[in-house]
């Protein structure tokens, strides 16, 4: 059909006005534009017919039950795929990736939730660099007396809506309301808790099996990541909370000056929740900034906090926005302006939020930091990874708040999408070793002469 016969007789006087650079009337030109993005838009799989168990005979796949497990020495990456609507694609693929965490012998898990214009396809660039990751994770556990097997699952939904560029750009705040949609169906929940499930039965059962399990999100994927988490987060906080309750009445202890009581140990969701690029309001974040409230016994001239955290704390959750990322700093306000969301804490992302910020995170030009080290009990006040330290902010009084928010500079990661750089998966390797060290020594583990019971 030519263009000449998409013309309407008598058209509106915006028509005739047209693109007179081109020759073009207006309504062809939005003719065009809808067939190109029409053209461009990517075709989805509908859900499975079978959506609270795997049937292999009504999704046409291999019967996972029917799998050798461990599938393979190597790493292995299983996608699971949602729906716009929170449904499963095929069933089939959480069951084969739960009954793989299930198998024996020790493992190092993760999760990531991809963002904005990424999706399952073998070639999406996202997926293709998880695979690396899972292979820079094999190649650090090798020289183990036991090496834990890496099984990556890559949850997945529809981030990626063209594959015209100048029209998928358009597409950030339709697919900010797709991932609430998808977070407020539970399915990504119902994943996490199932997965973090098995592996405090795995522990249970073996607490010396050395076990690692971390759940990451990018952009909207950690924005579905951290309204599955925070709440459980926030459960296990309010669980450890120092009880002041004094005998069976009830009665509080409220005196001017309190006590400086600690938190129990507090476990958390896996070995380690980590927010990379997070792109949800700050305003979510406000019940983790309140955990330690001020009030306490004067220490040193000043009012110490009521409360603070164990000694023994490990960290639970990590943010880390880059300091040039667009799509939180320029295109989320844009979006929430326009949904009439105007106070500043509902504008800003998490990670542009700075009465939010409890580290900072630096590249020197020497490993260590090459300046005075911070004296803390907590490792994770002052940690570094080569070039790369982490510290707690010189604003921030109390130690060892183990929800760190902190920014990156462009090294660690280049914009939005630069979340793959060899400087921040080297950084996050190494903190979540140490992260899995301390873990061990704490619960008096020595993982890594415990016998592979295959």
């Amino acid at each position: 059909m030519s263009l000449q016969n998409l013309r309407i007789r008598r058209r509106p006087k915006l028509c005739l006005r047209g693109c007179k650079a081109s020759g073009i009337p207006a309504c062809e030109m939005f003719v065009i534009a809808f067939v190109l993005f029409a053209y461009g838009c990517v075709s989805r799989p509908p859900p499975s017919p079978s959506q609270a168990v795997c049937r292999p005979l009504l999704e046409h796949v291999a019967d996972p039950s029917a799998k050798r497990r461990p599938s393979a020495d190597g790493p292995l990456l299983f996608p699971v795929r949602l729906t716009d609507n929170g449904e499963f694609v095929e069933r089939c693929e959480l069951t084969d990736a739960l009954q793989e965490l299930r198998a024996r012998g020790p493992q190092l898990a993760v999760i990531y939730i991809h963002g904005w214009k990424h999706d399952a396809r073998p070639g999406d660039t996202d997926r293709l660099n998880f695979a690396k990751l899972l292979d820079l994770l094999s190649a650090r556990e090798a020289p183990r007396p036991h090496p834990r097997r890496i099984v990556g699952v890559y949850v997945s939904w529809n981030g990626q809506r063209s594959d015209v560029p100048i029209f998928n750009n358009l597409t950030f705040w339709g697919r900010k309301k797709t991932a609430d949609l998808i977070t407020q169906s539970a399915i990504v929940t119902k994943i996490i808790s199932a997965i973090d499930g098995i592996e405090r039965k795995r522990r249970q059962a073996n607490p010396a099996t050395g076990d690692v399990t971390i759940y990451a999100g990018h952009s909207f994927g950690a924005r579905m990541l951290y309204s599955a988490v925070s709440q459980v987060l926030i459960h296990d906080v309010e669980f450890a909370f120092p009880d002041t309750m004094e005998g069976n009445a009830g009665a509080s202890q409220n005196s001017p000056e309190p006590p400086k009581l600690a938190y129990q140990r507090i476990s958390g969701v896996g070995d380690l929740v980590v927010l990379l690029n997070p792109a949800f309001e700050a305003s979510f974040y406000k019940a983790f900034e309140t955990l330690v409230r001020p009030g306490g016994a004067k220490v040193d001239s000043e009012v110490a906090a009521r409360e603070r955290f164990a000694s023994e704390q490990l960290p639970l959750m990590l943010t880390l926005s880059s300091t040039t990322d667009s799509a939180t700093k320029i295109a989320f306000p844009i979006g929430q302006a326009i949904a009439l969301n105007w106070s500043n804490i509902r504008l800003t992302t998490l990670g542009n939020y700075s009465p939010a910020y409890t580290h900072t995170l630096t590249v020197s030009a020497q490993p260590g930091g090459g300046g005075a080290q911070q004296l803390t009990n907590y490792w994770y006040d002052n940690f570094c990874a080569g070039t790369i330290c982490l510290v707690r902010a010189a604003t921030v009084t109390e130690t060892g708040d183990p929800f760190i928010v902190t920014q990156a500079p462009p090294s660690v990661i280049q914009g939005h999408n630069g979340i793959w750089s060899e400087n921040l998966q080297t950084f996050l390797v190494d903190f979540i070793s140490e992260t899995v060290r301390r873990r061990e020594l704490l619960h008096g583990d020595n993982s890594a002469s415990t016998q592979n019971h295959d």
